[in-house]
């Protein structure tokens, strides 16, 4: 008994001893500690957190249990750990896995979320998509997203009307649309819109010659009216300085209506015009 008690003191020694000539320094005390706690048997623990219950759990290649409420007991160290995607359809549905360091006594919790793949193909194709407002690609479109995510998807292509959907918040990871052409009256080509910009812009010309065409005239009679109002008391009055200040009134209310009455010609010559053309459209 004494004898194997001694060998087992013997081993324990040169195995720290080793361990301490190979480990990087600043990880002597713990690869020490690792390789005696592994020799006794001591475990650490590792708790995946995730909805998925009850998928197998593989750790360095070898399965150790499955995914439950209870943590898996593992030898201290580094270890690779892989769990398959539960609901996996194609290449892009790849398994989840981690590099884990678990310390002897200690539990190690992981969340633990699968990436699903999703896929936006359209009638016609090359149209574009849009995911949270951000340009993502063109159809037919291929990409992944974790489980716990949703994205808004817009697709769009010219002459056809856009298609808005959520991707993520249900089963379903395939969505092939079949777009629907826009009418021809609301299809707008760049020479359609510089038409609507220029038929808008004979409008407000159209209306800012009638609306002046209206107020110069109304100018015109009222500055006339003025005009023969001064004349007629310049042509009664018998007082020398009021025929002087009435015959000066008469001249300028004269000239405000005469420059009233041109402005209001050449709008009503403009508000031809435009009308004309507006109706030739």
């Amino acid at each position: 008994m004494a004898a194997n008690k001694f060998q087992r003191t013997t081993i324990v020694v040169l195995v720290t001893f080793v361990a301490q000539c190979v480990a990087p320094a600043g990880s002597v005390g713990r690869s020490a500690v690792s390789v005696e706690w592994a020799r006794e048997g001591k475990k650490g623990y590792l708790l995946l957190l995730t909805r998925h219950q009850g998928l197998p759990v593989l750790v360095d290649g070898r399965e150790v249990g499955r995914i439950s409420r209870q943590p898996i007991p593992l030898d201290p160290g580094t270890h690779k750990v892989v769990v398959q995607h539960p609901r996996r359809t194609n290449w892009l549905d790849e398994n989840w896995s981690a590099h884990v360091r678990i310390d002897p006594g200690d539990t190690l919790k992981v969340q633990l979320l699968f990436k699903n793949s999703y896929a936006i193909n359209s009638q016609p194709y090359d149209a574009d998509v849009y995911l949270d407002g951000e340009f993502a690609g063109k159809t037919p479109l291929y990409f992944r997203l974790f489980e716990n995510e949703v994205k808004y998807a817009t697709v769009r292509k010219v002459g056809y009307e856009p298609v808005a959907f959520s991707v993520g918040d249900t089963s379903r990871r395939f969505f092939d649309l079949a777009l629907v052409p826009l009418r021809p009256d609301t299809v707008t080509t760049p020479r359609g819109k510089r038409a609507e910009a220029d038929k808008a812009e004979s409008n407000t010309l159209l209306y800012a010659a009638l609306t002046t065409m209206v107020v110069s005239g109304g100018l015109a009679l009222y500055f006339r009216n003025e005009a023969n109002r001064r004349f007629d008391r310049y042509q009664s009055t018998g007082d020398p300085e009021a025929i002087e200040r009435l015959f000066a009134e008469t001249q300028k209310y004269d000239r405000m209506a005469a420059a009233a009455f041109i402005v209001f010609q050449a709008s009503v010559i403009a508000s031809l015009y435009l009308g004309i053309k507006r109706v030739n459209r």
